[in-house]
C-alpha cells in the first residue's frame, strides 16, 4: 500500500510538471488569452497610386524585413490586406490573387509570423459601397475568397508543401467605412441627414452577421488540416470598422440610434456581430485643418456648436483625446454609456498625424495605460496603426517618452519590448549605483543612457558605464546596432 501511494504521488508530480511544460510551450508559441492586447498595424501590399490590382509592393519586400519592421514598431499583430483579385476561387490559387508567386509568399509570410509570435489577421473589404444592400452579395463573394483560402490551404492534396505550415489567419478585419458610402451626409448635426445616415447604418448592421455566418460556415475560425498535421491555435476574432462620432450622436440625438457601438458587437437573436470594433479616430489626410488643431480644446463641450459637425480638435493625436471622447470627457452627453463601455475597442493611431514615431508610440501607450490602469476599462483590447509604410517612413525620434499618469510612471512596455529584442543582451544591476554593465554587445553597437527628461547623458561603445556622479531617479537605456536598430532597451532605477 505504501508503494502504491508513493506511485500515485510520483504520478501527480509528473503530471504537474507536464502541465507546467505545456503552459510554457503555449506561451512560447505566442498563444495568448482573449484579454491580451493587440498592438496591430495595417499592411497594404498594393501601390497607393494608380489602378493596379496587383500586390507588387508586398512582392518587392522580403517577408522577414516586414516582420522586423513590425517588431521595431512595437507591434505584435498585423492586419494584412489580402489580395483576392481574380476569378472564382479554385484549388490552384486558393482564392488569392493569381499574381506569380503571391500565394507562396503569403503562406511563407504567415508561417514566419506565427513562428515569431506575430499574429496576422486577414484585412479585407475596403470598398465603402459594400455596406449598401444592393452590394452585399458582391461583398460576400469577395469575403468568400478569403474563407476559401483559410479552409483549404492546409488540406488540399495538390498543395502538400503547405501541410506543415502555420498558414492560417487568426481572424478577419473588415474595413467598411460606411461614412464614405454613396448617399452618406457628412453633417450629422442636421436631423434630416442623420436619418438618412441611420438608414445606411441599418444596411451595414444587416451585412455584419451575414459576413460572420459565411466565415463560420466555411470553417474559417477552426480550419481543417491534413491528417497527421498539427492544428494551428487561432484567436478566431471578427473585427470591423465604425466612426468614432457615431456613438456620440446615437446617445445625444433621437434619430441616429444605429450609431450605438453596442449594436455592432456580440450576439443578438441568434446572429453574431463583430467581436471587436475599430473606430476611425484620426483626421482625414486630405485637408489638414483637423490635424493642425490643438489635440484638446477645453471650450469644445459638444460636436454641434454651430449646427455643423466639425472636428475642432486634432482627432486621436494625444491620449487626452481618447479620454475625452471614449472614456469620460463627454460622459454626460453619452447618457451614462461612453464608447468604451458599449463595445470592445481598438484605439486607432494614424502615422501621418505624427512628426516622429516616438510621439505616436507615446500616445499609443499612454492611451492604453490611462484606459486600462487609470479607468479600469476592460473593453480596451489594444490599438492599431494606420499604416505600415507611413509608420516606417517617419523619423523614429527617441523610442519612448515616459510620463506620469494616475500617480504611476509609465515605462517602456515590457510585454512588447521583450519581443523587440533580436539578441540576448544583459544589462545589470537594476537598481544600479556606481556603474552599469552591458553584456552581449557586438562590434558597432552603441549604448545610450537617457535621464527621465530624455536627455542623453551618456553615449558609448563600451560595455561599462560609470554612474556614481549622476543623481538618483529613473533612467532609460537603449542599445542600438550599427544599422540603427534598437536591439535592447530597459528602464532602470538609480540609487545611491
Amino acid at each position: 500500500m505504501r508503494n502504491f501511494k508513493l506511485q500515485i504521488i510520483q504520478t501527480l508530480v509528473l503530471l504537474v510538471c507536464l502541465l507546467q511544460t505545456l503552459a510554457q510551450e503555449v506561451m512560447a508559441q505566442g498563444i495568448e488569452s482573449v484579454g491580451t492586447d493587440y498592438q496591430a498595424i495595417l499592411y497594404y501590399g498594393k501601390p497607393d497610386a494608380g489602378d493596379s490590382n496587383d500586390p507588387t509592393v508586398f512582392m518587392s519586400e522580403p517577408n522577414q524585413t516586414i516582420i522586423n519592421n513590425v517588431k521595431n514598431l512595437g507591434c505584435n499583430t498585423i492586419f494584412f490586406s489580402v489580395s483576392t483579385y481574380g476569378s472564382v476561387p479554385n484549388e490552384n490559387d486558393l482564392g488569392l490573387n493569381p499574381y506569380p508567386g503571391y500565394r507562396d509568399k503569403v503562406v511563407d509570410f504567415l508561417d514566419l509570423c506565427a513562428n515569431q509570435n506575430i499574429k496576422v489577421f486577414a484585412l479585407t473589404l475596403d470598398e465603402p459601397s459594400y455596406v449598401l444592400t444592393a452590394n452585399h452579395q458582391t461583398a460576400l463573394d469577395k469575403l468568400f475568397k478569403v474563407a476559401y483560402y483559410q479552409r483549404y490551404v492546409r488540406n488540399l492534396a495538390n498543395h502538400p508543401q503547405y501541410f506543415a505550415k502555420k498558414a492560417h489567419f487568426h481572424g478577419v478585419v473588415t474595413n467598411l467605412e460606411a461614412w464614405a458610402a454613396p448617399g452618406w451626409k457628412a453633417n450629422l448635426c442636421d436631423s434630416t441627414f442623420r436619418q438618412q445616415n441611420n438608414n445606411i447604418l441599418a444596411q451595414y448592421l444587416d451585412l455584419i452577421p451575414q459576413m460572420y455566418t459565411l466565415l463560420a460556415d466555411n470553417y474559417f475560425f477552426n480550419p481543417p488540416v491534413a491528417p497527421g498535421y498539427t492544428v494551428q491555435t487561432l484567436d478566431g476574432k471578427f473585427m470591423g470598422t465604425v466612426h468614432w462620432a457615431w456613438h456620440y450622436f446615437s446617445k445625444s440625438t433621437t434619430n441616429f440610434y444605429n450609431g450605438n457601438f453596442g449594436l455592432y458587437v456580440g450576439e443578438r437573436n441568434g446572429l453574431h456581430y463583430f467581436d471587436i470594433l475599430l473606430p476611425e479616430s484620426y483626421c482625414s489626410q486630405n485637408g489638414f485643418t483637423c490635424i493642425n488643431n490643438a489635440c484638446i480644446n477645453s471650450f469644445v463641450t459638444e460636436l454641434c456648436p454651430d449646427t455643423v459637425f466639425v472636428n475642432e480638435e486634432s482627432v486621436g493625436r494625444c491620449y487626452q483625446w481618447f479620454d475625452k471622447h471614449y472614456v469620460s470627457g463627454f460622459l454626460a452627453l453619452f447618457n451614462g454609456q461612453p464608447p468604451i463601455d458599449a463595445a470592445p475597442l481598438l484605439y486607432g493611431h494614424s502615422a501621418y498625424m505624427f512628426d516622429r514615431f516616438s510621439d505616436l508610440n507615446f500616445t499609443r501607450w499612454a492611451s492604453k495605460w490611462f484606459t486600462k490602469s487609470c479607468k479600469s476599462k476592460s473593453n480596451y483590447k489594444g490599438s492599431f496603426i494606420f499604416k505600415y509604410h507611413q509608420a516606417i517612413a517617419i523619423p523614429r525620434g527617441v523610442d519612448f517618452i515616459s510620463t506620469t499618469l494616475c500617480n504611476s510612471v509609465i515605462s517602456p512596455p515590457t510585454d512588447i519590448s521583450v519581443n523587440l529584442e533580436s539578441r540576448e543582451i544583459n544589462i545589470y544591476p537594476n537598481p544600479f549605483s556606481s556603474s552599469l554593465s552591458i553584456q552581449g554587445l557586438m562590434t558597432g553597437d552603441k549604448v545610450r543612457l537617457y535621464n527621465f527628461d530624455l536627455d542623453i547623458i551618456n553615449e558609448t561603445y563600451d560595455s561599462l558605464i560609470f554612474t556614481a556622479s549622476i543623481p538618483e531617479g529613473i533612467y532609460f537605456i537603449h542599445v542600438v546596432d550599427k544599422d540603427g536598430n534598437i536591439v535592447a532597451k530597459r528602464t532602470l532605477n538609480k540609487t545611491n
